[in-house]
Formats: C-alpha cells, sequence, structure tokens
C-alpha cells in the first residue's frame, strides 16, 4: 500500500512514517519545512515535498504522481497559536483539510486519515470528569475549552469535512481524537511552555529537579506516541469502512503523581516535588477517560501500552539513545 503524510516531519508525524515503513507501506511524505527538516527523525530514502498544505493544486499533485491509496492528514497549526491567531488557524486547518480531501478526490484515493484531538470536546463535567471519570464515547458533546476554542473548533470543521467528502464521493474518512500525547521530543510543541509530563521525565534523566506548584492529583488518559502511529495503522488498514470519528487513548487513568511514581523506578535519585490538586496545564476541565469501544470494534485497535512504568521506561530509553534531538527507532516489520 501507498501513503501519503502530510505533516510528516513533525513530532508525531515522524513515527507515523516510520510505523508505515515498518508495516510495509511505501511513504511520500508531504510537509512545509520538508527541505530543512528532511533529514532530522526520518529514514533518507522516504521521497518528500515541500509545500503549503492549503494549496490544492500543489498537493493534489503530489498526489497525482504518487497515487496513494490513502492519505494521513496530520499538518496543522497547532493550539497556542491557533488561538492567537485563528486566520491562519482556518486557513492552514480548514483550508488543510478541504485541500487534501480534494486532492484525494482527484488523485482517487480511497481513503484519508485525519488527525483530530481531545479538545474537541466539550469540559469533562460532571460524571466524566473528576472523581468519576465515566468513559467519554464519541457522542459526547462538541464546543471546546475556551483556551482551546480555536484549535478545536477547526478540528470539528475538519471531521465534518471529512464525513462531506464521504457522503458526495465516497472518499473514506476516519478521524482519530487522541488523548494527551506522550512523546519523546514534544516539548514546547503543543502548549505555551513545555508539557509537565514531558518535563518531569526529562529533568529527571538531565539530574535536574522538577517541581510542579498544582495538578499531582488529577487523572488523565495518556496516549504513548508508539500507540498513537499504531492506531493511524489500523484506521488506514481495517477492511472496514471507517468512516467517523474515533477515540484514541490507553484506556487507562494516572496522575502526575502516579508519573513521578513511575520515573523513581527507573531513575530512583529523581528529584520530583508536585503539589495536590487538579488541572496540572492550568487549561480547564479537559482530563478524561476515553471509551475504547469503538475504535476497538471498527479498526481493530487496541493499545500495547497500557502500563505506565513500561511507558515511561520505554520513554527514557529512546530520550537516552537520542539526547534532546530525539529520533525515532525502529519499528519491527509485522509478520506475513
Amino acid at each position: 500500500m501507498r501513503a501519503l503524510v502530510t505533516g510528516a516531519a513533525g513530532t508525531n508525524g515522524r513515527w507515523i512514517v516510520e510505523r508505515l515503513l515498518a508495516e510495509g507501506f511505501d511513504v511520500f511524505a508531504f510537509d512545509q519545512g520538508w527541505d530543512a527538516q528532511s533529514a532530522d527523525g526520518l529514514p533518507r530514502h522516504v521521497e518528500g515535498f515541500a509545500g503549503d498544505v492549503a494549496d490544492v493544486e500543489g498537493i493534489s499533485s503530489c498526489a497525482d504522481a504518487f497515487a496513494p491509496d490513502v492519505i494521513v492528514h496530520l499538518a496543522a497549526l497547532l493550539a497556542a497559536p491557533s488561538q492567537r491567531d485563528p486566520l491562519r488557524a482556518c486557513a492552514v486547518n480548514v483550508g488543510g483539510t478541504a485541500a487534501v480531501l480534494e486532492a484525494a478526490r482527484r488523485a482517487g484515493t480511497k481513503r484519508v486519515v485525519f488527525a483530530s484531538s481531545v479538545v474537541a470536546y466539550s469540559p469533562f463535567m460532571g460524571e466524566w470528569g473528576h472523581p468519576t471519570y465515566r468513559p467519554v464515547d464519541e457522542s459526547y458533546p462538541n464546543d471546546p475549552l475556551p483556551h482551546f476554542r480555536v484549535y478545536g473548533a477547526t478540528k470539528r470543521a475538519g471531521e465534518q469535512l471529512g464525513i462531506h467528502y464521504r457522503e458526495e464521493y465516497g472518499i473514506e474518512f476516519a478521524a482519530l481524537r487522541f488523548a494527551m500525547i506522550l512523546t519523546p521530543g514534544i516539548t514546547g510543541r503543543h502548549f505555551a511552555g513545555t508539557p509537565p509530563q514531558a518535563a518531569m521525565i526529562e529533568s529527571a534523566m538531565r539530574g535536574e529537579p522538577f517541581h510542579l506548584e498544582r495538578g499531582g492529583d488529577q487523572l488523565a488518559d495518556y496516549l504513548y506516541i508508539k500507540d498513537l502511529a499504531k492506531s493511524v495503522v489500523c484506521a488506514a488498514t481495517t477492511g472496514q469502512d471507517p468512516t467517523g470519528i474515533f477515540n484514541i487513548g490507553s484506556g487507562q487513568l494516572s496522575s502526575m503523581h502516579d508519573l513521578a511514581s513511575a520515573v523513581r523506578i527507573h531513575i530512583p535519585d529523581a528529584r520530583i516535588t508536585i503539589g495536590d490538586g487538579l488541572d496540572p496545564l492550568g487549561v480547564g476541565p479537559i482530563y478524561c477517560r476515553f471509551d475504547p469501544t469503538k475504535s476497538r470494534d471498527v479498526l481493530g485497535f487496541a493499545p500495547d501500552f497500557t502500563d505506565l512504568v513500561t511507558t515511561v521506561g520505554d520513554y527514557i530509553e529512546i530520550a537516552a539513545t537520542t539526547g534532546d534531538n530525539v529520533k525515532v527507532t525502529r519499528f519491527s516489520r509485522r509478520s506475513a
């Protein structure tokens, strides 16, 4: 199979490209910064093109030439810059998704897999929030928190565009709403500062103290990047029509205190202090546990990393091997 991946040189894109290659895909990368980033964490033999994802003619020419079976659409303006510049967010996130779908239509591509987000949902309140955390399924309301209003709205728009292209043109479309992502190399990309879970692990690795003023009791569903990449492959290869929205998470709840305990198992002298309370990110009730039923039944996705100690150990091994410029370790090819 052949996959065209937008945003391929991004933090998550590099892992997804590696997983697709390990599963036997031929991959073509489309990324605005491809020329500058092509050697950073991606195999040298992967072909790529530097272009604006909202340029329908540019991405269409790539799709026409490469003839992908699936387009994996990751390219987006992230949450913080989207809030600062709504006009650009709509151009990149909504216009870019429309351009990708139109390119798929012109090229005769069968399926598009779209990276959505937990922030497309309304705040998790009542029984779905602290302290009960009833599992959230895909019918939960969609009214993003103020902190993520613009980004969440563009993700919702992208989802609806994809469903429209399925209804009008028959292009299968899977929107994957990822839980909170835990990725070596993600620091400083999705929030105004470094995500505290990543900062905690990497500070301990450097022998530096880590202090978090509040939020140690907050439970959340953390999705490890290897499982995120696995879910994309599942959506790309499932024999069912995957059109719709899917929650992708670990199915487990962990607190910042739990994460600190897992770090200390691997780094016993880690100097970590965390205040009690909720909302370590300071963004409101974005924390939940995803219901995995639909993604399991339709996509065949089940996470491999459900134990926090194992997840943190894998994170540390990767980061220790690659240093600050985190690159991707190879996946093993799936048996035929």
